[in-house]
């Protein structure tokens, strides 16, 4: 509900696509005064994610936060995308933001990568198309064919489904994990959802101390364009000292 209300009092609906724009629309036909303003509602939430779009990866490319204000607390974060993520998705795509949001927690409270993808896959189905996905971008990494096996494996998916593009983001996490612009270049290059892909990558790679090169952040100096109603542009030090906050807030164990 808390979802929900945040969508329709910050987020412009020309701003959404798939999933979320068909959850918005279910919103914008079922809501009223009361429920904008705090009352229970008197419709059934889940509507909105019934939806043709609900396994996409609209859940999974906004589920980065909820790790990065949950580090040491991978289940609190997988929780917490999963609650938000339920909002517009279902099956997959609701465990693919679990598990980014619980990586992203335990990247900086575990002993390398390999361990804060077995604690992330802890938050998803052992049996979930998900769990596949990751173990299946980890089983490629460091072959020289790894990109047309990914491209054999999920052919029959849409480009913009949770699945694939999972598994492109743990394969270039595994395989080139330890260079910042190799993992974000070789996610991209992989095709499927690539701007997606690249932004979790990049997050997930910075989150493990990586050094991030200075051609990276020098052309945008700090500035960050924002969509959310009330916002029009932000800088990188209040986006930091708001994520910090919303971390001791929750209780940061790191």
């Amino acid at each position: 509900m808390d979802v929900a209300r945040g969508w329709l009092r910050l987020l412009p609906g020309g701003t959404i696509w798939t999933a979320e724009r068909a959850a918005y629309r279910t919103l914008m036909n079922l809501m009223d005064d009361e429920f904008v303003n705090g009352a229970d509602p008197g419709f059934d939430l889940s509507l909105c994610s019934d939806n043709g779009y609900n396994e996409w990866i609209g859940a999974q490319i906004r589920a980065d936060l909820y790790g990065w204000v949950c580090p040491g607390r991978p289940a609190l974060a997988a929780d917490l995308a999963r609650r938000d993520a339920s909002l517009s998705h279902r099956g997959d795509g609701v465990h693919g933001a679990a598990f980014v949001a619980a990586l992203g927690a335990g990247i900086p409270s575990t002993d390398g990568l390999d361990a804060a993808i077995e604690g992330a896959l802890r938050e998803v189905p052992p049996d979930s198309g998900v769990a596949a996905a990751v173990r299946f971008g980890r089983e490629v990494a460091g072959t020289t064919d790894a990109v047309e096996r990914l491209q054999r494996e999920f052919k029959d998916l849409s480009p913009v489904h949770t699945l694939n593009n999972l598994a492109v983001v743990v394969w270039a996490l595994t395989a080139f994990g330890d260079d910042f612009s190799a993992a974000i270049g070789e996610a991209v290059a992989a095709g499927w959802d690539t701007d997606c892909n690249g932004a979790t990558v990049g997050g997930l790679v910075g989150l493990a101390g990586v050094e991030i090169p200075d051609h990276w952040t020098r052309p945008w100096a700090g500035r960050i364009g924002v969509s959310l109603a009330g916002f029009d542009e932000v800088t990188l030090d209040e986006v930091v000292v708001r994520t910090v906050a919303v971390a001791d807030r929750l209780g940061s164990s790191v």
